[in-house]
């Protein structure tokens, strides 16, 4: 499928529920688990607070590694306008 100006859409993103606000609380006592499913209103999804610490490393790492460097890498080729 081709987006509004021609190019490929890899994935959709949909909002999380206006409750996810509510579910997902940040500050002290949060323990992120990357990987971890919340369900609400019948939608199951991966909240971004999940990967907090684990993205932090990597930027703090210069993301070295993995397939977002591969894809940054391949979009240099012909950015998107």
């Amino acid at each position: 499928t081709l987006s509004d100006h021609g190019y490929p859409i890899i994935s959709m993103f949909f909002d999380a529920p206006a409750e996810v606000e509510e579910a997902v609380v940040l500050g002290p006592g949060f323990n992120p688990v990357p990987g971890r499913m919340t369900q609400l209103g019948g939608v199951g999804f991966q909240d971004e607070a999940e990967y907090d610490y684990q993205c932090q490393e990597r930027a703090a790492g210069g993301y070295k590694s993995g397939m977002g460097e591969i894809f940054r890498r391949v979009a240099m080729i012909a950015p998107v306008q």
